[in-house]
Parts: C-alpha cells; structure tokens; sequence
C-alpha cells in the first residue's frame, strides 16, 4: 500500500539566544522533495545536500531533476530531526542545540552518523557530552555504537548503579550485553561501590 504523503509545507521557526532564525523548508526554486516519516514535505536544494553529506552525494543520481518535481524521496527520520538537521546543510546560522528536547537531539545525532552530516558533528558531540549526568546510559549507546570512545568511558562511570531494566530499555543489544559483563556485574556482586576502582574501559 503507498503510503500516503501530507501535502503541508511549512516554514519552521528556530528561536536562539541571539535572533529569531527562520528556515525556510519550502523554498520556491527547491529542485528536491523530501518526506520525513510522519508526511511533512521538505522543498530543498540538492546540491546544498550533496555538498554537505556524504550520503546524498553518493546518491546524487537516484533522483534527477529531469524525474520531475513531483518525485519525493522518503526518509526515515521524522520532521522534527530533519527540521534540524537540514539546517547544518545551509549557509545560515545554525540552530542552537539546547532549545531542542534531547528526544529530537538524539535523533538528529543518530541522523548525523547515518548521513554523514560532518558539519553537525562537533555540535553534537559537545551536546552529548553536556548530558553524561542527565542521560548517561544514553549517551553511552550513541558513543559505544559510534566508537566515541572517550565519551563513553566518560558516560559508563556515571551509570553505575543503575538497574539492568534501565540499562536494557536504554542501551542497543550489543552494548547492553558489555555493559553488564563490564560493569554491572563488578559492582553488584563483586562491591566495587567506587567508580575509581571500576574497570579501565568501556572502549
């Protein structure tokens, strides 16, 4: 069954500490459509994507202009996160990370990673790193599964004594299962109540 794509296109408003930003999203001479996955579509430029991802340049051919403006390339990524992170992707002020929700935030770093928006990357990175107390198990998943690895060694030391049922609604498979092996189980059966003493590592 298609799936059925909203006809809205908006303009979104970014408030920072500095000035009002607007972002236009419909823009009049946009030779690219893209539907985020709840039906918003995106007016934009193609080769303000290409220039700044390394994804949209590796698939610069499978869309063409000659396909016509009423081709909509379909993305995963919901309006929110790709409201946001569109914008690394233009000459224009960026947004300001800590007025977005750290919901939308993690998405926009996991669509960083998956894009390969390395203009968005130090911001988020510095974002991340301002959420270890807050969100460490968290920020620990996106670090281990992006082999950041000292950022998380730096989130691992701030989940001890948290619960397996935490830890497992939180963390992907794979760093769940070192997670436990690594830390939990030295600090619930083996007493080491001391960060300091913890194991060296995560990564």
């Amino acid at each position: 069954m298609a799936t059925k794509i909203s006809e809205r296109c908006t303009t979104v408003t970014f408030l920072s500490r500095a000035s009002l930003n607007i972002f236009l999203v419909c823009a009049g001479d946009s030779d690219l459509t893209i539907s985020s996955s709840d039906g918003v579509l995106f007016k934009l430029h193609r080769k303000h994507l290409e220039v700044h991802s390394d994804v949209f340049a590796d698939a610069e051919n499978a869309t063409l202009p000659a396909n016509g403006a009423d081709e909509v390339v379909v993305l995963s990524e919901t309006s929110s996160v790709l409201d946001v992170l569109f914008q690394y992707m233009y000459r224009q002020p960026q947004p300001n990370l800590q007025l977005v929700e750290f919901s939308v935030f993690a998405g926009v770093a996991e669509a960083a990673e998956k894009y390969m928006v390395y203009s968005a990357l130090p911001a988020v990175l510095i974002r991340m790193r301002r959420y270890l107390g807050s969100y460490p198990l968290q920020v620990l998943d996106y670090a281990a599964r992006h082999n950041y690895k000292d950022l998380a060694n730096k989130a691992v030391r701030s989940t001890v004594g948290l619960t397996l049922a935490e830890a497992g609604k939180n963390l992907s498979p794979d760093t769940f299962l070192k997670w436990v092996r690594i830390f939990y189980q030295n600090y619930f059966f083996f007493g080491l109540h001391i960060t300091e003493k913890l194991p060296g590592n995560f990564l």
